[in-house]
């Protein structure tokens, strides 16, 4: 698998289906987990270069897996997803790395900062010196 995709992550499989199918038309792949444990597992093995999260999982929430992503890869850039989350609970995600939020429906409005992810993270790693881990693109 290649470095080059954004990981979906939420519980709800037709939220990761409509962001998937949305995002694919637009030519960028990506992989679905239906929960952070999974996600992380996921990160592991691929080094995914931007994580779409839902804030309220079963388990670990998307909060907390931006700490934990973060743990494996300081430069995945996270965005985080919400049906109605607390302005504190969204405060707490950006203090915790998270560089968007979008609400639930808005996926396609999510495209563009989904591309602006890949290029910004596309850009420190040239910039750090770890092209191999990046996309060629």
């Amino acid at each position: 698998m290649s470095r080059c995709r954004v990981l979906l992550v939420d519980d709800d499989v037709d939220v990761t289906d409509m962001i998937r199918l949305r995002l694919e038309r637009e030519s960028i792949p990506c992989d679905t987990a239906g929960s952070a444990e999974a996600a992380l597992e996921m990160m592991r093995q691929n080094l995914y270069q931007v994580v779409v999260a839902d804030i309220h999982m079963p388990g670990m929430d998307g909060v907390e897996l931006i700490s934990a992503l973060k743990r494996i890869s300081p430069l995945v850039q996270v965005i985080m997803l919400t049906a109605d989350a607390s302005v504190g609970r969204l405060i707490d995600a950006m203090d915790r790395g998270a560089i968007d939020f979008f609400a639930k429906g808005d996926f396609p409005q999510m495209v563009d900062p989904i591309r602006q992810a890949l290029a910004r993270a596309n850009r420190w790693a040239r910039w750090l010196g770890v092209e191999k881990a990046a996309c060629a693109g």
